[in-house]
């Protein structure tokens, strides 16, 4: 009988027969696929269900099989030297620690004849809300915030040569720590210009690192990095050309006919404007900020296509 007691994860889901393919996964678009190949092909497995709804593929026991904490994920007890063997989705840049995002949105009396409701707000309401929502649908709900903030330029003139002075913060650095343990740092702004080269999301893993120009163009370039290695581009199959505002539509609407969850709900909303909650209180208090609340990470498609 093969001993499988090397891998962590069989502690949280014990195996009734090692002898066989172990499957570690969840009837979702993209947790079937394994499941459907190792049927069509007639290999003995063992299923174990594996609730993305509580989060369990992030806890320490799928990690260890899978540090990118996605399904699905097989233990072979017989690879080719012999020995059990673990495979799991690929991750180019290992499990991925660190997550850097940049909002900079210029100046908005620049091109806005009536800014002064963007300066009420602040940078994160307004556009620092994007990249954290796509990195929390990435890795997952936040649960602790320290964020600064501050007026870097008070002496504004809109279009019409009207003085005025922000009413909240137009600078802002929030580090926001998630659940899956990947660390978030996130700058908004409305005096740095958007042609800045800080720019865009970059994520830094274990082995090495992913860098993505623009947060809003899905032809945004895309760029890989080994671990001390300088950035190489990497080819995107026919991205959609700027921003396709219609794609969270599209996504419900095909979710709907299929019966499948769809990708933006609104608990992740909510999430996120407790995020949001938390780095202006982060700012006006000088302390870290717990969250408290969660969601479902969506299952991530191809190319921003949907589940697949």
């Amino acid at each position: 009988m093969t001993d499988l007691s090397a891998f962590p994860i069989t502690r949280r889901w014990p195996v009734q027969n090692p002898d066989i393919l172990q499957l570690f996964s969840l009837n979702t678009p993209n947790g079937v696929k394994a499941s459907i190949m190792l049927e069509e092909t007639g290999l003995p497995y063992e299923p174990h269900l594996i609730d993305i709804g509580k989060n369990e593929s992030w806890t320490p026991e799928f990690l260890s099989l899978n540090p990118n904490g996605k399904i699905p994920a097989i233990i072979d007890p017989e690879a080719p030297d012999g020995k059990p063997f673990g495979l799991a989705e690929s991750g180019a840049i290992g499990r991925v620690r660190v997550a850097y995002a940049e909002a900079n949105w210029n100046r908005i009396e620049s091109w806005h004849p009536r800014p002064e409701a963007f300066y009420g707000i602040g940078p994160f309401a307004d556009i620092g809300v994007y990249p954290l929502t796509i990195l929390t649908a990435m890795f997952g709900p936040a649960r602790r915030v320290t964020a600064f903030g501050t007026v870097v330029y008070p002496d504004r003139t809109t279009l019409a040569g009207e003085a005025f002075t922000p009413g909240a913060p137009d600078f802002g650095v929030a580090v926001v720590e998630l659940a899956s343990g990947v660390v978030v740092r996130v700058t908004a702004n409305f005096y740095v210009s958007h042609l800045t080269k800080q720019r865009g999301i970059e994520l830094h893993g274990d082995t090495g690192s992913i860098f993505l120009s623009d947060w809003q163009e899905f032809d945004a370039t895309v760029e890989l990095a080994p671990f001390g290695d300088p950035y190489e581009p990497v080819e995107v199959e026919n991205p959609f050309q700027g921003i396709d505002w219609g794609r969270a539509l599209g996504d419900l609407s095909e979710a709907i006919v299929t019966g499948r969850p769809h990708s933006a709900t609104g608990a992740q909303a909510a999430h996120v404007v407790e995020i949001l909650d938390a780095i202006a209180l982060s700012v006006a208090e000088g302390r870290a900020v717990e969250v408290t609340s969660s969601f479902v990470r969506p299952m991530l498609g191809s190319n921003g296509s949907g589940p697949t």
